[in-house]
């Protein structure tokens, strides 16, 4: 991982420099998303399966990721290759479930529409994961952003890109 030292100025206090990170972060794990289909100097050939077909069941399959943290004022980043994959059913619907390894969760719906549908997953320790679809490229990106412990200035932001069927 590559580490930076961050230093807080001026009057911001710990929660605005949290939040500050955090944006910083989430404006970072985009852009390095969008160039995780440009890694070894090629593009990779992504091609729409255009449908009228509603969805209902559907399988996300990752290839990749990146990961950022902020421990102590400093950041490391890692962008892998990280194959990983859920199911998620009931997706015509506005309550659809996620199905992993050996768990099941329910998803909210944040908003639909014919190229982007936004799924939130709450979990127990009270994050919110993004889970957002873009049906006509067949595209699913998986997000998460918090910090390790309510008491701790330290910061997770992690972000997976794959493809659903």
């Amino acid at each position: 991982m590559v580490y930076r030292e961050l230093k807080i100025g001026g009057d911001m206090n710990k929660g605005q420099y949290g939040l500050v990170v955090t944006a910083l972060f989430a404006s970072m794990v985009l852009w390095t998303i969008s160039c995780a289909f440009c890694s070894y100097g090629h593009a990779q050939e992504i091609k729409p399966k255009v449908t009228d077909e509603p969805l209902s069941i559907i399988n996300c399959a990752f290839f990749k990721s990146a990961y950022f943290t902020v421990e102590d004022g400093k950041v490391g980043t890692d962008l892998i290759k990280d194959e990983w994959s859920f199911v998620i059913a009931d997706l015509d619907t506005n309550k659809p479930i996620m199905k992993g390894n050996s768990s099941e969760v329910s998803l909210l719906v944040l908003r639909r529409s014919p190229h982007t549908i936004y799924l939130a997953e709450f979990t127990r320790e009270g994050n919110i994961n993004l889970i957002t679809l873009f049906p006509e490229k067949r595209i699913v990106t998986f997000s998460k952003q918090y910090t390790l412990s309510p008491l701790s200035s330290n910061i997770i932001v992690y972000m997976s890109i794959g493809r659903f069927k």
